[in-house]
Formats: structure tokens, sequence, C-alpha cells
């Protein structure tokens, strides 16, 4: 159980190896979400890195032991054993030792070797039971690289049984609902603390926050459940990612909501910070929203708002030689160009260059020429609808 379940008002002193760890989190009932909560406090090795290191428990009174649990953090899933100095990630080993008979012996454990694992807690069963006042937690950590302790629970519940389903169909929908969005909740809230972790970035492109992308996300995605508790994850991820990007844009006195790729402005977006390589995929995305609002503004803005009819960033295009291909892409056509529709109305239609001595002169990109009927042009020209 917890320790302050455990003992009550006279609470076990806590060592470590490193001197300024934050002892007092491993006192507290703050219970973490996962290995990546950074919402509650922990008991960090760091700068250690590489090393061996230790957290002792000096216990109030002689307690009987059966096993001890310990929650590990671990920030590597953000990437944060790259970016984030700290580095702090899963341990590579870790053994309990008893003070039995005036000196440390290693615990003799079910499990010759002790879990590891992420978002949980990785139980070391005692083979017997011992009575003591002293135990020891010693963590051998990865080469280079750092480590923490979310929690540490002595004489660990086993875990709960399966929660109950309904065979009324009614019932579980409902519970399969309520389960979905309570995990969603959770894991919103530990995405956020990874924030940290984007540099000079900004957080969020548009109106959605930390405190309201939450809210936002419960009442606009679908709610996904898994048996594999890291499909959940990377589904809600990939939601919560869309909360980063989703922005409000007013342009040409018009209203979009658009879909960023990058947080900011970049060079060869569009004036809004969208670009349009990703547009399929993010509709992909959108067209799953309860509200269909996003997707038809988003849709809208692409294909009949100003990325349709002006160039947008001309100042800011890197301008290096121009490409050799004997086809002109599209991309590089100027947005007046696109003038006309597969009804064969007036609009671009870009000349492949003459070969010298063909006699023909070459049209130049951007030059708005007639449109006219497949073949009479001997396969030298490309039409350009507008409407895709």
């Amino acid at each position: 159980m917890s320790t302050p379940a455990l003992f009550g008002q006279d609470l076990p002193t806590i060592t470590s190896s490193v001197e300024e760890a934050e002892v007092g989190s491993l006192l507290d009932a703050n219970e973490p979400s996962s290995s990546s909560d950074y919402r509650i406090s922990r008991l960090s090795f760091h700068p250690k890195r590489g090393s061996t290191e230790w957290v002792q428990y000096e216990l109030p009174a002689a307690i009987r032991i059966e096993n001890i649990g310990v929650y590990w953090f671990d920030e590597a899933q953000a990437g944060a054993y790259v970016r984030n100095e700290r580095k702090e990630i899963l341990p590579r080993s870790w053994k309990l030792l008893i003070w039995k008979d005036d000196q440390w012996q290693a615990a003799k454990t079910t499990e010759d070797r002790l879990g590891v694992e992420r978002d949980y807690y990785n139980v070391a069963k005692l083979t017997e039971a011992v009575t003591t006042t002293k135990f020891k937690i010693e963590v051998e950590l990865h080469d280079g690289l750092s480590g923490g302790i979310l929690g540490c629970q002595i004489n660990k519940a086993s875990t709960p049984e399966a929660e109950k389903s309904f065979t009324d169909p009614d019932q579980e929908l409902k519970r399969i609902k309520a389960k979905a969005s309570k995990t969603l909740a959770l894991d919103v809230d530990e995405f956020n603390g990874y924030s940290h972790l984007n540099g000079n970035r900004p957080e969020f492109d548009g109106w959605l926050k930390k405190d309201n992308n939450g809210e936002f996300l419960e009442k606009n995605v679908p709610k996904f459940l898994c048996p594999n508790e890291d499909f959940t994850e990377v589904f809600n991820y990939r939601w919560w990612m869309i909360t980063k990007h989703l922005k409000e844009w007013e342009e040409d006195g018009k209203k979009f909501y658009v879909f960023t790729e990058f947080p900011g402005f970049p060079g060869w977006a569009a004036n809004s910070g969208a670009i349009p390589a990703p547009a399929g995929h993010q509709f992909y995305d959108l067209r799953w929203m309860r509200d269909s609002k996003y997707l038809k503004s988003y849709a809208e803005y692409w294909l009949a708002g100003p990325p349709s009819h002006k160039m947008q960033h001309p100042e800011q295009l890197l301008v290096g030689n121009p490409p050799k291909a004997p086809e002109p892409s599209l991309h590089q056509l100027d947005g007046r160009c696109l003038g006309g529709n597969a009804q064969g109305s007036p609009g671009c239609r870009v000349a492949r260059p003459t070969p010298p001595g063909d006699g023909e002169p070459s049209a130049s990109l951007g030059q708005n020429l007639p449109s006219g009927g497949s073949g009479q042009d001997n396969g030298r020209a490309l039409q350009v609808p507008r409407h895709v």
C-alpha cells in the first residue's frame, strides 16, 4: 500500500545516493497516471548518469514485508532522451536489499530479474516475507542516461480483477464510452507534460491550449479502446497533436480553420502557416471529428480560398538554381494561371521547352495560354484544371 496509508503520521526516513534528490515525492499520496506523468513530483537521479544509485527507506517500526513495488519514471517515449538534458529513462536493472542481521542482504525474490516496465508498479515479490526496519532499492542506470522513480509501495496489493462487463449492449456501450473518455483525459494530461521538449517552438499554433484541449477532444473526437494500451495511447496522441496545429485564420476578409504541419510560419507555407503537401492526410484525420465545420473550412481554404488564386509568401521563397527537369512542376506555377476548368474554359497550359531548331517558341512559366483540345499541340501542352 502507499507509504502514507501504511504508516500514517509516522513516516519513514528516505535517503538517496543523490543528495539533491526530492525524496519527499515518495512520501505523498499522488499516484502517477503513466511513467511520463510530469504533473507530479518524482525522485530523480539526475545529474548522475550510467552509475549505480540507491534509495533507502528507514521505517519508524519493524514491519513484515512481502513485496515492494516501484513505479519508474520514463521520458524516452517522448524522445526526451535525445532532446532533454535530464535524460531520465527506465533503468537497466535494479535489485532489492533488506537490512537483516545488522547488514544489507540481497532480497530473495520470485524472479531473478526484476521488472523495468512502463506505466505500472514493477513488483519485487519476496520468496518469504521478512520483518525489517530498513530496505534499499539499488538502481543500475544505462550508460550516459539517468533515471527516476515516481512511486514506491510496500506490500503492493495484487492486481485488481478485470472490470466487469455487461451482457446488455446498451449498458456495455455506456461502460466502454466512459472508460475511453477517462483514458483520453489521462492521456491528454500526460501529453501536455511533453511540451517542455519543444525547446523554442510554440507549444500550440492556435486557440487550443493545455487548459482547454482536453475538453475540446472530449467533445469532438471519436473514443477508442484497445486491449493493447499502446495502440490506444498512440490513437489519443495523434488527436492531441491535432490540437497543437488546428488554428483559426483570417485572410481577405474571410475566416477559415486551417491545419498546420510546422509551428509558426515556415517560408514555404501559405500565409496561414499551412502547407498543401500533407493536406490529404489531414483531411483523413479531420473527417472523423464530430463537427464537420473544421474539415469543410480547411478544404475551402485550399480549393477556393486565398491559396487557390494568389501567390503566398513570395518574399520568403528560397530561390536557387532552376530545376532542369523536362517537365515544370505544378507548384512552380503562379496561382493566377489556375483559371481554367475541366470543361475547357480559358485557363493555363504549360508548354514543354521546345528543342533547339524546332522552329517554335517555348512558353514561359506563369504565362497564360489559350486552352485547346487534346492533340492540337502535338502533346506539347498540359491542361491544368482549376478544380481537381
